[in-house]
């Protein structure tokens, strides 16, 4: 069986009533989040994830915690695959006219690479620290569209994993990206097992 080791950044009592089970892990609901609707967890990255959670704890002087888990990717609509992306960018003319059909019209800023920088077309802060929030509510909407359509062909995703290209370069001419990570987005709570806390 596939399988990954994927962080989790939260408060530490959060953790802890999900280590109890007495709470869960939330869903994302941000239109933004790239991967479409899931739990949200860092591919081997610890550290991303405790930045992450001291972030998100920072306004609310909670403590923050990270927890681990084992992810299966044998469900996983998988970007690292090119398998995956040909059918989704294949599929790609059909969600246009599902949106179309349905009056919607998903768009994002436009991502841009320049100088060894990652940016985009409404915000040239490269700093995910301190520039505005990207929101990828285009890639939200075909990722869940796309899911949808593969369960109600018959296939249940778990989960969906991406890289996502970000920061600034360690030179101008670098392909090595100081914020860049793999997220994947976790649909069904089966795929997750040996949860831990590990900050």
């Amino acid at each position: 069986m596939r399988s990954i080791v994927g962080y989790y950044g939260t408060s530490k009592s959060r953790a802890q009533s999900i280590m109890a089970g007495t709470s869960d892990f939330p869903i994302s609901r941000s239109p933004g989040d790239w991967l479409g609707r899931g739990i949200y967890f860092w591919q081997d990255a610890p550290t991303r994830a405790e930045v992450w959670a001291k972030f998100r704890c920072a306004s609310s002087g909670e403590e923050p915690a990270v927890l681990s888990a084992d992810i299966s990717l044998e469900r996983c609509v998988d970007f690292f695959d090119l398998k995956h992306f040909r059918e989704l960018r294949k599929a790609c003319p059909r969600f246009e006219k599902y949106e179309q059909g349905k009056g919607l019209s998903s768009s994002q800023a436009e991502l841009r690479v320049a100088g060894g920088r990652v940016f985009t077309s409404d915000d040239p802060n490269p700093d995910p620290r301190t520039r505005k929030q990207i929101l990828n509510n285009k890639d939200r909407a075909l990722i869940d569209w796309y899911v949808e359509s593969l369960r109600s062909s018959g296939y249940q995703v778990g989960s969906v994993r991406g890289i996502f290209l970000d920061g600034q370069a360690i030179f101008a001419e670098s392909f090595l990206f100081d914020w860049s990570h793999v997220q994947v987005a976790v649909l069904e709570r089966s795929v997750i097992s040996n949860l831990r806390i590990v900050v």
